[in-house]
């Protein structure tokens, strides 16, 4: 049977602003973690094997009490969302082994979830005789609910050497290691540690533990309380990265841990300089229970096309568990809608004027409906300067600019606009001095009939003259 700690949920939400999304508008991205220490997701059958011989009288005794007691209230807390209740919960239990010259299974209560009735049972605990580690474990080994599925954890704690030879303790240990069941070890003071070494299952840095005095018995059952309820995930690395169209919105990036936000040494977000991909790294998660991360930031429309689009292009996880977690990439997040509600030729249809016979004057008022245009149109302005060079001082020019589209390879007249000019005027002594000389701006509006988020191609056209070359002008120079 594989038992597995750390990511047990993982989704991603997107949440825009506007539904169609507006072409420079935002939304925000969500990606939800939960994760659970491995008792949690995982529940145990923990039998506690307890040394209660001649040699644990006194201090000894009343220390490891109070140990036993603390690594219960500890797989309360790791069962319960960091919260002792008093019941583990999540199907895992815990039994009692007592031993001595012989050992006992305690029974009432025999493999149970009440805190209160195994405190009892270790309170009991009374110094006697010698010592049998082969008959300690044989009882744990043998006294597990056959019936239950959850991982078997036995966990001997000893003083002193095995004296008494009832049953093999080598042989006990790798039957029930064969069987499947993971055994620590704890010893206090001077202890064979070669013995505690060959009981339990490797590797012997997590498994063995020793504590040199009884006053380091409660830290030691701490830290066997840490090794069997392993945090559901360390060193978590997430990166998301976005698609071109987005771009995300720096510093609003966030994430909340359990309903409060986590402090920065716990999580650090770093934007790419290109504001395309965000990347969280979050040390624990998981630690003393069922806990969930909500990482959150904001994004924003930056293309000109419009459609259903998928904001997320990649996320990828890792954390030093080998846990995964996954969240969809490929689906139509958010639907944008970049082109205004235009008609096609919103800039009106063109106006009707007729000359009659021999009429050489007209002027008319438009719209000839006698309403008035609408400043509606979404198009674009054209400002168009024109430099000429070597013109005479002191006369008329005319100055033409034409505007052509260029349109499946051909010219689509767009504009025509003429002005007359007069020249700078000079004094007698520059009459025959030409300067460069600037005209305009010639402005043209051009309409849009589908959005502004297209490219368009002019050419633009220039010419000029000047205009009273028909005149008896003459320069006396």
């Amino acid at each position: 049977m594989c038992y597995i700690v750390g990511i047990l949920i993982s989704k991603k939400i997107i949440t825009p602003e506007a539904t169609p999304l507006k072409c420079d508008g935002k939304a925000t991205v969500e990606l939800i973690l939960n994760a659970a220490g491995s008792i949690q997701s995982n529940p145990v059958d923990i039998m506690l094997v307890l040394d209660q011989s001649g040699s644990m009288a006194g201090a000894p005794l009343a220390a490891l009490k109070d140990a036993s007691k603390q690594f219960i209230e500890i797989i309360d807390k790791a069962t319960n969302n960091g919260t002792a209740t008093g019941t583990l919960s999540g199907g895992s239990t815990i039994g009692i082994v007592k031993f001595d010259t012989t050992a006992t299974f305690v029974t009432p209560p025999g493999m149970t979830s009440s805190v209160t009735d195994l405190k009892n049972i270790i309170d009991g605990l009374t110094d006697l005789n010698t010592t049998c580690h082969g008959c300690a474990l044989n009882a744990a080994r043998t006294n597990f609910n056959s019936a239950s599925t959850n991982k078997k954890i036995i966990i001997l704690f000893t003083d002193g050497e095995n004296n008494t030879f009832t049953y093999n303790a080598d042989d006990e240990a790798n039957s029930a290691k064969t069987a499947g069941m993971e055994i620590y070890c704890i010893g206090l003071g001077n202890i064979n540690v070669a013995n505690l070494n060959n009981w339990s299952t490797d590797p012997d840095n997590t498994h063995v533990l020793i504590a040199p005095t009884p006053a380091d018995l409660t830290q030691a059952f701490e830290d066997l309380a840490a090794n069997i309820n392993l945090p559901g995930a360390l060193n978590i690395v997430i990166e998301d990265t976005i698609y071109p169209d987005f771009e995300i919105i720096e510093g609003t990036d966030h994430i909340t841990f359990g309903g409060s936000p986590l402090p920065t040494p716990i999580s650090i977000a770093t934007v790419s300089p290109d504001k395309k991909s965000i990347k969280w790294t979050i040390s624990v998660l998981g630690k003393s229970g069922n806990e969930s991360a909500s990482l959150k930031f904001d994004i924003k429309h930056v293309s000109c096309t419009g459609g259903n689009k998928s904001v997320n292009k990649t996320i990828t996880y890792s954390d030093d568990e080998g846990n995964t977690a996954s969240f969809p990439t490929e689906d139509n997040d958010v639907e944008v809608k970049c082109i205004e509600d235009i008609e096609t030729d919103c800039c009106t249809p063109p106006e009707v004027v007729n000359f009659n016979e021999c009429e050489e004057y007209k002027e008319v008022q438009l719209p000839l409906n006698g309403e008035a245009y609408d400043l509606s149109c979404v198009g674009r302005l054209l400002s168009v300067n024109v430099k000429l060079r070597k013109i005479c001082p002191n006369r008329k020019i005319v100055v033409g600019v034409m505007v052509y589209e260029v349109v499946a390879n051909m010219l689509v007249p767009r504009g025509f606009k003429v002005v007359e000019v007069d020249t700078p005027l000079a004094g007698s002594n520059e009459m025959c001095i030409c300067k460069s000389f600037n005209v305009g701006p010639f402005e043209f509006i051009l309409p849009e009939e589908i959005s502004l988020c297209q490219n368009r191609e002019f050419k633009v056209k220039v010419i000029a003259h000047y205009s009273d070359i028909l005149s008896n002008y003459k320069v006396t120079c």
